[in-house]
């Protein structure tokens, strides 16, 4: 037993010093470089479960090309948060069968908060 809690321990402490270190290198990337991969996530979800379609999420994504445009690779860094959310909008895919009710609920939501995030994310900055 108390090898299993000592390995346990181990493991997640591990766990957490990997954690710590990927936060800490997506914290001194480049902020539009990593704000170009959340919008292209964002855009998958909104085409995938909103309904937006192509031509929207295709002038979202020129939006978003002028707003960074000292983005290094735009395109690569979009792709990668669209095959981001790709993979991580599994779960939101099966409870469509499992639990309907819940899936209509959740994305009811999560359209609503992504179409805030993506009207705020194109906005300019204030002048002051």
């Amino acid at each position: 037993m108390r090898t299993t809690l000592t390995f346990c321990h181990r493991l997640l402490a591990s766990v957490l010093l990997v954690g710590a270190t990927l936060h800490s290198s997506v914290a001194r990337e480049d902020s539009s470089e990593e704000r170009t991969r959340v919008a292209g996530a964002r855009a998958h979800f909104a085409q995938e479960f909103c309904g937006i379609p192509k031509e929207k999420i295709a002038q979202f994504k020129e939006s978003i090309r002028k707003k960074f445009a000292d983005s290094k690779d735009f395109d690569a860094h979009w792709q990668a948060g669209w095959k981001q959310e790709e993979r991580d909008a599994g779960a939101l895919r099966a409870a469509r069968l499992g639990d309907p009710a819940e899936y209509a609920e959740r994305v009811k939501t999560s359209c609503s908060r992504v179409k805030w995030q993506a009207e705020k994310s194109i906005r300019q900055p204030e002048q002051k």
